[in-house]
C-alpha cells in the first residue's frame, strides 16, 4: 500500500514537472533560434559585402574582422536548436515519455 502511494506521488509530481520542462526547452529553442538568425544574418551581410568586390570595402578590411566568434555562435546555437528539438520530440512520444 505504501509503495502504491509513493508511486502515485511520484507520478503526480512528474505530471507537474513535465510541462515546465517542455516550456523551458521551448523557450531555450526560441532564444537559440533568435541568436542563430541574428548572427547568421550579420555574418552573411559581411560575407556578401566582402565577396561582391564592393569598391567601398578597402582591401585591408577582411584582415581586421575576426569571424571565428561569429562562426562559433552560429554553430553553438544550431546545436542547441537541434538538441532541444530532439528533446521536445522525444519527450512527447508515448513510448519514451515517463509520465504516461
Amino acid at each position: 500500500m505504501v509503495q502504491k502511494k509513493k508511486a502515485m506521488d511520484y507520478r503526480s509530481s512528474l505530471n507537474l514537472i513535465r510541462p515546465l520542462q517542455l516550456l523551458l526547452a521551448t523557450l531555450s529553442t526560441l532564444t537559440a533560434v533568435a541568436i542563430l538568425g541574428t548572427a547568421a544574418h550579420a555574418f552573411s551581410i559581411y560575407a556578401t559585402g566582402r565577396a561582391a568586390n564592393n569598391p567601398w570595402w578597402l582591401p585591408l578590411w577582411p584582415q581586421h574582422f575576426y569571424t571565428a566568434n561569429a562562426e562559433a555562435v552560429i554553430g553553438a546555437s544550431a546545436g542547441i536548436v537541434l538538441l532541444n528539438m530532439a528533446y521536445i520530440v522525444l519527450s512527447l512520444l508515448p513510448k519514451v515519455c515517463v509520465s504516461q
